[in-house]
């Protein structure tokens, strides 16, 4: 995470989620995050030209919705180190509910059993690729 923060160019993450309940199917998520990223643990970061998807089982883009909800919305939240003076997990998320709940979670200290996706939040189109409310991912190492 550390090697993109202030790299003034536009960055594309890809995860691969391999399903436990259905037959260990992978699926393919992933985060656009517009230029400029940089550690935002106290105020979010991006514009409402990042977004997130999912390739497989199905292509959907999910964009930002365009009747804001929220007066100061959050596209991204991004810390690379935990910080003592703060409770806040480092990782990255992107679309922000209550209480620093993200719609879609990457956690730096535990990526394979702490990220998740979520299928609603204040700031993105709404749906999932998952059936249920809040997906935990199984987070997988593959190589293209």
């Amino acid at each position: 995470m550390r090697s993109f923060i202030g790299f003034t160019g536009k960055i594309l993450l890809l995860i691969t989620h391999k399903d436990k309940t259905d037959d260990g199917k992978l699926q393919y998520l992933g985060m656009f995050l517009n230029s400029n990223i940089k550690e935002c643990f106290e105020e979010p970061c991006g514009d409402d030209s990042c977004s997130f998807f999912t390739l497989l089982p199905k292509l959907i883009n999910y964009k930002t919705k365009t009747n804001k909800v929220c007066e100061k919305p959050t596209y991204v939240y991004l810390s690379s180190k935990n910080l003592s003076y703060t409770k806040k997990t480092p990782g990255i998320g992107m679309g922000a509910n209550l209480f620093d709940d993200y719609r879609f979670w990457l956690d730096n200290n535990d990526l394979f059993q702490k990220s998740y996706f979520k299928s609603e939040d204040e700031n993105f189109e709404n749906g999932s690729p998952f059936n249920e409310e809040k997906k935990m991912l199984n987070v997988i190492i593959s190589y293209i």
